[in-house]
């Protein structure tokens, strides 16, 4: 998450930062984010942290305070657009989410397109492969079936004997 501060004097705009850091530092000393050069600002004023989508605003014991839209704070969770006072300065805050790279969706696979065969290469095809012969029937298989199942019938007439009709080929 990035921070915007638009630093006021009165009505006047002094500068506008945007910062990006967990922890900003307000105050007179070098070391600070928000170096403000005034008076009535303390060395160490307050500072501001982001923790995952929460922004909070504490107050370093500073002498004249910190305000948030006119009311004094020790430690206050901020919102886009709020007014902070610092000394005789204000700052406005404006939040903003960092910008997600659109990706488009994967394309989908292509679609074979058929290729037109001319009707000569089709007749020239046609004769080069000859048709496959009809399966011949083995002889000797056919007589091993039925060979077969003459013995299971007969197997069969055999321990049916009340049903003798059956059997009599």
């Amino acid at each position: 998450m990035s921070l915007t501060f638009r630093i006021y004097r009165g009505t006047q705009l002094l500068r506008e930062e945007t910062l990006a850091q967990p922890v900003i530092k307000i105050g007179k000393v070098s070391s600070a984010h928000h170096r403000l050069e005034d008076e009535s600002v303390s060395r160490m004023h307050a500072i501001v942290e982001v923790a995952g989508g929460t922004v909070s605003l504490i107050d370093l014991g500073s002498t004249r305070g910190t305000f948030v839209n006119g009311q004094r704070i020790n430690k206050a969770t901020l919102q886009s657009g709020d007014a902070i006072t610092v000394g005789d300065l204000r700052i406005e805050v404006t939040m903003s989410l960092p910008q997600l790279a659109v990706v488009p969706p994967p394309l989908p696979p292509p679609v074979p397109v058929p290729v037109p065969v001319p009707v000569a290469a089709l007749a020239e095809l046609a004769k080069a492969s000859p048709p496959t012969p009809p399966a011949m029937v083995n002889i000797a298989t056919e007589a091993t079936i039925a060979f077969r199942l003459g013995i299971m019938m007969s197997s069969f007439c055999s321990v049916e004997l009340a049903d003798r009709d059956r059997c009599d080929t």
